[in-house]
C-alpha cells in the first residue's frame, strides 16, 4: 500500500509510518512516473553518480522532458530510530519546506517519500531540481579555480552569512553550513541591488531546532564550519560577523561575544583537522 499526494506544497501531515507514501509536485508528476516506470533511480541505470556511501547515493538524472534532477536514495534504514521517527529524507523535505518559507534560495524540492512495510522502514528518497550551471563555494578555497576571484568570494560569504541569520532567528541551526553546500552562479548582469551572484542551497538534512546556550553554541559552530575551508584573514572574518549581526532580528550576541565564540569554534575545528 502506498499513499500518494500530488500537491504544490509538501507538509509533515503527509508522512506515514505504517506504510509507504510519497509526495510529488503536480508539474513533476509526468517525469516522476517516467523515473518509476524506467527504474531510473537504480544505481546501475546509467545515470551519473554524484556521490554514494554504504547506505545512500545521489544520481544526476537527465529526463526525456529536458529536466535534470538530483535523486537521493537511502537503500537501507536502521530500525532504531526510524521505526517511529521521520526518515532522513522526510526530515530533509521538512527542512526544505521550512527554509523555502523563510525565503532562502533553495533548489526546488520536487518529490519525496518512504518505503515501509508494516511500520518497518526499508528505503526513502528525495528529488530536487539539479542546479545546472552552478558551482559550490569550495571553488573559492585557496588553490582552487576561483580563489583569485576575491570580489565574488566576498559577496558569496557576505550574502550567505546574512541568509543563515534567518534560520538562526527562528531557533534552528544548520550543521551542514559549508561552502560546499552553498552553490553560486555568476549573473550576466548584476541585479537591482548590485549582486553579481545567483545562490542556491542544497543538502539541509541536518538542520534542527535548539534553544538557549545550546543554540548559541550551534550558531557559532555553523559560522565556523563555513569559515574553516576559506582561510580568511581575521579582519575579513570580523566583517562577516558584523554582516551576520546586522541581518539578525533576534539579538543573541554582541559583536565581541559572537567573535569570541566563532573564533573558539574555528580553533577547535582547525586543531581537530591538524590532529588527523
Amino acid at each position: 500500500m502506498t499513499t500518494e499526494f500530488i500537491s504544490d506544497r509538501f507538509s509533515t501531515k503527509m508522512i506515514r509510518f505504517s506504510h509507504s507514501w510519497r509526495w510529488v509536485r503536480p508539474d513533476f508528476e509526468a517525469d516522476f512516473r517516467t523515473i518509476e516506470a524506467e527504474k531510473a533511480w537504480r544505481p546501475d541505470a546509467g545515470h551519473e553518480m554524484i556521490w554514494h556511501t554504504a547506505c545512500k547515493y545521489v544520481l544526476k538524472i537527465a529526463l526525456p522532458s529536458g529536466r535534470t534532477v538530483a535523486y537521493k536514495r537511502y537503500t537501507s534504514m536502521r530500525l532504531i530510530p526510524y521505526l517511529h521517527y521521520w526518515s532522513p529524507t522526510s526530515r530533509e523535505a521538512c527542512n526544505f519546506a521550512r527554509m523555502e518559507q523563510l525565503g532562502l534560495p533553495m533548489v526546488r524540492l520536487l518529490a519525496t517519500g518512504g518505503i515501509r512495510k508494516c511500520f518497518l522502514p526499508r528505503r526513502c528518497f528525495l528529488i530536487t531540481e539539479f542546479a545546472e550551471g552552478f558551482r559550490n563555494g569550495g571553488t573559492f578555497r585557496p588553490g582552487r579555480d576561483f580563489a583569485h576571484e576575491t570580489a565574488l568570494r566576498d559577496e558569496f560569504c557576505r550574502r550567505n552569512f546574512a541568509l543563515i541569520a534567518r534560520l538562526h532567528d527562528i531557533g534552528w541551526y544548520h550543521r551542514g553550513f559549508t561552502p560546499m553546500n552553498e552553490l553560486w552562479r555568476e549573473r550576466a548582469e548584476p541585479d537591482a541591488e548590485g549582486n553579481r551572484l545567483d545562490l542556491r542551497w542544497i543538502d539541509v538534512a541536518t538542520c534542527h531546532w535548539a534553544w538557549g546556550s545550546w543554540l548559541r553554541q550551534r550558531i557559532a559552530d555553523d559560522l565556523a564550519q563555513f569559515l574553516q575551508p576559506l582561510d580568511l584573514a581575521p579582519d575579513q572574518r570580523a566583517e562577516l560577523f558584523r554582516t551576520y549581526l546586522a541581518a539578525t532580528k533576534v539579538k543573541r550576541f554582541t559583536f565581541e561575544e559572537l567573535s569570541a565564540a566563532v573564533e573558539k569554534a574555528l580553533a577547535r575545528r582547525l586543531a581537530r583537522k591538524k590532529a588527523k
